[in-house]
C-alpha cells in the first residue's frame, strides 16, 4: 500500500505539480481512505521520499554490526547503500531531482533527509575516532 499510495503521489505531482495535488487527490488515484494515506506517510511531502526511512533503518543497522576493520571503509559501504537506493529507480531519482528543485519547501526537506544520513555516519566516526577528531 505504502508503494501504490507513492506512485499514485508522484504520478499527480509530475501531471499536475506539487502544490496543486491534495492528499485527497492521492487517495482518490490509489483508491483507498484518507486515513490509509497517514497510515503511511505523515505528510504530502513523504509521500516525495518513500524510501529514505528504509534506507536510513538500513544504512544505520549496517553500522551498528561492522564489527572492527576500517571506519571510513564502513561508512563509504554505508553510503552506498544510498546511492544503490537512488540507482534501483533513476527515471524515478530523476524526476524525484527536478521536482525538489522546483518546490522550495521540498527542498528543504531533502536537505534534512540528507541531514540525517550525514549525522549517522559522522555518528558512526565519532564512535570509533572519538568526539574530538571530528567537526559536523
Amino acid at each position: 500500500m505504502r508503494e501504490v499510495l507513492a506512485q499514485a503521489a508522484f504520478q499527480l505531482f509530475l501531471e499536475r505539480g506539487f502544490e496543486r495535488t491534495t492528499v485527497d487527490d492521492i487517495v482518490a488515484r490509489a483508491g483507498v481512505g484518507r486515513r490509509s494515506f497517514f497510515r503511511y506517510f505523515p505528510s504530502k511531502e513523504d509521500a516525495v521520499f518513500p524510501d529514505h526511512e528504509r534506507c536510513l533503518a538500513e544504512m544505520t543497522e549496517f553500522l551498528a554490526v561492522v564489527d572492527g576493520g576500517d571506519p571510513v571503509g564502513a561508512v563509504c559501504d554505508a553510503a552506498r547503500i544510498v546511492l544503490r537506493m537512488y540507482a534501483a529507480n533513476p527515471e524515478f531519482s530523476v524526476q524525484r531531482y527536478r521536482l525538489t528543485r522546483e518546490v522550495p519547501g521540498l527542498r528543504t526537506y531533502e536537505l534534512s533527509v540528507v541531514r540525517r544520513y550525514e549525522q549517522t555516519l559522522a555518528g558512526h566516526l565519532r564512535g570509533r575516532f572519538g568526539e574530538g577528531l571530528l567537526v559536523t
